[in-house]
Order: C-alpha cells, then structure tokens, then sequence
C-alpha cells in the first residue's frame, strides 16, 4: 500500500448535517505520520506561472499539475510544470451551453492542443461538472453530443491523448 504508518485520529464528528462557518485547518509538518503516493495529490489549478509557485510544486511534490487553457501564458505554465518535475494536464472548461459555431470553437481546442503537443504533453481534460446549472445549461444530450465531438477532436491532434473526463 502507498500509505504507511499511523495516520492521527481527527476529531471530525460523523453527522448528516451540512457543515457551515468557515474552518481553519493546519497541517503539522514538523513529524511525519505516514507516507502517500504523490501521485495521489495534485494541485487543481495550475499555481501562478512564477519561480515560486513552481518550486512550490516540486517541494511538495505533487506529480500533476492541471491547467487551465484560459491561462495567460499556457507555453510558460506548461514549460515551468514540466521543469517542476510535474505532468501537466491541460483543461478545457466547457462553455455554458452548446456553441453556435461548433466548427470554430473546436478549431480553438486543436489550435491549443497543437501548442500543448510540442511539450509532449499527454493528458487532456475536458469539461467540469455538467450536472452543475452553474457549469452546464444545456441538455445532457446535448453536453454528450459535445463532449463527443471534442474528444474526436483531441484524438485527431494526437490519438495518444489520454482524455480525463469531468
């Protein structure tokens, strides 16, 4: 197993009851209780594209970095990922409903995809939470006829993508 040790009882009560207020939550670095596989964390967003928060990334270790195509500069979140020792994924967020124009939205995906191939980048995901209004107000018919067409898309840039789904 990837987790070793004793792990600390927490004082969580288990209740059905929704949780409100605000929590402050610290994380006692200064003894190790048990040892995770890194790949078990991520960060899910890329950090800011700095020195720092890269370095972050390889101090904690985290092997995955999601990030997110609005980015500003997505050749300097990919480079400095990679650089952190990290796997960048890159993330499509899905528009709200279907695109008018389904042809050009795709040919946006391609065109980054094409950039994010060059890194050797593998890892692709599309979409967050269509079961979520906040996310997604069209059908879910529709959203599979989207996510669909996207995912030809990916394939067709390069069919060794590996597609993570929402």
């Amino acid at each position: 197993q990837d987790c070793q040790g004793e792990i600390p009882e927490t004082n969580i009560e288990n209740t059905s009851q929704p949780i409100s207020g605000a929590a402050n939550i610290v994380i006692d670095y200064s003894s190790e209780k048990a040892t995770l596989s890194k790949y078990l964390f991520g960060t899910l967003g890329s950090p800011k594209v700095s020195a720092q928060g890269y370095s972050l990334v390889n101090e904690i270790g985290f092997k995955l970095v999601q990030i997110n195509t609005k980015t500003a500069d997505l050749d300097a979140a990919i480079y400095s990922a990679i650089s952190a020792g990290a796997e960048p994924m890159i993330w499509f967020e899905n528009p709200k409903r279907m695109p008018l124009d389904l042809d050009s939205y795709l040919a946006g995906i391609e065109s980054t995809l094409r950039q994010a191939d060059a890194y050797g980048v593998r890892l692709v995901r599309y979409g967050n939470e269509p079961d979520n209004a906040a996310y997604w107000g069209g059908t879910q018919q529709e959203f599979f006829e989207l996510y669909h067409s996207v995912a030809d898309r990916i394939k067709s840039v390069n069919p060794n993508f590996i597609i993570e789904a929402p």
